[in-house]
């Protein structure tokens, strides 16, 4: 589907609905999840489905669903007639948290029981020959050896036309020594983004974060490096953590703030404005277009 398509059949075909309240609730939501939020999500009566549940099984794999609340299919008439006095509100509470309480006693029996089945693939695995796997983790679907833990091969994938392509990480020559042993270093992507690793690993575990070529604003003499949190959300941080605790959502760039004299610019992204430079001071307000040249502004 090409991107804004939603929006677009929003647009054209909604003209007798409340289109507009309808575009601006999405891309605030559009905004919210860019600034690395969450959606909490209440689905009510027939929305409720497993269809939809699908639908949302990507944004859930990629943390950005923090909650979704389900309401029965007449919990909202009850509540109708709760109020207008037809019904008691105790019979209505009774009448539903019995099942709930026992699904929710048969759930607690088997927390931490339950693991997804591993799903076998045709692939075979690059350093031992045996079958990889479909596995499911914390950032969702992977290829992995079916021989772990004695071979703890891995490797991200795509579907296409129902058949699992892996996608293997080309490593990146660099000219940079191992810290460790002096051998050459590779550079390398892993759950928390780029780093160098040795070329003699698993002999040598010697690694080394990657700078993104701006000295550490705060001159304890580290380099500033790209990193990706716990939830994937890719943030600048200090070589010399724990050291030091320069961080920073937005890319820094040496660049001097030409108002207010800072000692680096910020390289902000949004979907209203595009890509701007700012300045890290709120007070000092500078900001301009990202492709403008540098000229002091308040704007």
């Amino acid at each position: 589907m090409a991107e804004r398509a939603v929006r677009e059949f929003i647009t054209q075909h909604y003209r007798h609905f409340n289109a507009a309240a309808l575009i601006d609730a999405a891309e605030a939501y559009e905004r919210h999840l860019a600034a690395g939020g969450r959606m909490f999500m209440t689905l009510a009566g027939a929305m409720s489905t497993a269809e939809l549940g699908m639908s949302l099984a990507e944004m859930i794999r990629q943390e950005k669903v923090h909650a979704i609340c389900c309401t029965g299919a007449n919990l909202e008439e009850d509540l109708d007639h709760i109020e207008d006095g037809k019904k008691k509100w105790v019979k209505i509470v009774k009448d539903f948290y019995k099942p709930f309480h026992e699904k929710l006693s048969e759930a607690s029996a088997v927390k931490g029981k339950v693991k997804p089945e591993d799903i076998a693939t045709e692939e075979t695995c690059e350093k031992c020959g045996k079958p990889m796997v479909i596995k499911w983790g914390r950032m969702g679907e992977f290829l992995a050896c079916s021989g772990y833990p004695d071979c703890r091969n891995t490797m991200n994938f795509r579907r296409e036309e129902g058949k699992i392509v892996p996608e293997k990480e080309e490593e990146v020559q660099v000219d940079e020594k191992c810290p460790e042993c002096g051998a050459a270093m590779v550079m390398k992507r892993g759950r928390f983004g780029r780093f160098l690793a040795c070329t003699r690993y698993p002999d040598c575990k010697g690694t080394r974060p990657v700078s993104i070529g701006v000295a550490c604003p705060k001159g304890c003499g580290g380099q500033i490096t790209e990193r990706r949190s716990r939830r994937g959300r890719t943030f600048y941080g200090c070589s010399s953590y724990p050291n030091c605790d320069f961080v920073s959502w937005d890319r820094p760039r040496a660049e001097k703030c030409p108002l207010c004299g800072s000692l680096y610019l910020l390289d902000k992204y949004s979907k209203r404005d595009g890509p701007t430079v700012a300045c890290p001071n709120r007070e000092c307000g500078y900001r301009r277009t990202g492709d403008a040249p540098a000229a002091a502004s308040t704007a």
